[in-house]
């Protein structure tokens, strides 16, 4: 009913009209004011949902920056880890290097001296293998007395010392194979020591010759031994006199 509509009396608009008209108007306004609320509350639910979605995407960022961050950190401690352990590996670098300069000379002192006194071990033994083999000549051919023959292998270069030793004690009128025993237990080699204390030097020519013989041939076998043993180790000597200045080469690289 609109307002135009409403039908007049003696005494103006009609009250039932106008009670009607108010209540549709009424009706109507609430009606609209339903819709607007309803917009509304839409408007605000799609508000509050973008505004969520918004801060879920914003959540999301964050833990992802969160994420990078530890990574990053991770990173970090892994490059400074890295760095103190390249600082350590040089450290140790450096000392190798110190220890090598120092002790490459050393060993190249103990492998010439080692070398040196492997030389002189088998020059006694060859100078020892001639005087048994001088003795039992005299002896057999010449009939030559101990004493004097004692004298003559005193002289000699490499092993005249420990005959000296022997004349010494029989002109102190020790007995000859006591003296010869007591002077050659001298030997700073026991190999080397035990063939000549095997030697029996009582007993008729024959015997006598028969030691001598046996204790020169068993140092002929014992110097062929050394000689090939100690070729032996100074290949060793050499090949490791090379790998240690080739890990020097390195390590000052």
């Amino acid at each position: 009913m609109e307002l135009n509509n409403l039908k007049t009396g003696l005494w103006g608009f009609k009250k039932q009209d106008v009670c009607e008209y108010i209540a549709k108007m009424s009706e109507e306004l609430t009606a609209k004011m339903e819709q607007e609320r309803r917009q509304n509350e839409e408007k605000l639910d799609a508000i509050v949902q973008a505004m969520r979605r918004e801060g879920c995407e914003k959540d999301r960022e964050i833990a992802a920056l969160k994420e990078q961050v530890q990574v990053l950190r991770e990173e970090k401690a892994a490059l400074q880890k890295a760095d103190k352990a390249r600082g350590a590996l040089h450290d140790v670098a450096v000392l190798l290097t110190d220890c090598a300069k120092a002790l490459l000379p050393l060993a190249g002192e103990l492998a010439v001296k080692a070398v040196r006194q492997l030389r002189q071990r088998r020059e006694l033994v060859s100078s020892l293998q001639q005087a048994l083999g001088h003795m039992a000549s005299a002896i057999r051919c010449q009939r030559q007395p101990m004493t004097p023959l004692l004298t003559e292998l005193a002289r000699r270069q490499k092993c005249g010392g420990y005959f000296a030793a022997v004349l010494r004690e029989v002109e102190s009128r020790i007995p000859l194979q006591t003296a010869w025993k007591q002077a050659f237990a001298e030997l700073p080699d026991g190999e080397t020591a035990e063939i000549l204390l095997a030697v029996e030097l009582t007993g008729d020519e024959t015997h006598l010759l028969a030691g001598l013989e046996y204790a020169q041939l068993r140092l002929r076998q014992l110097g062929e031994q050394r000689e090939q043993g100690d070729r032996r180790d100074r290949r060793l000597t050499g090949a490791a006199l090379f790998s240690a200045a080739g890990l020097l080469v390195i390590l000052l690289i």
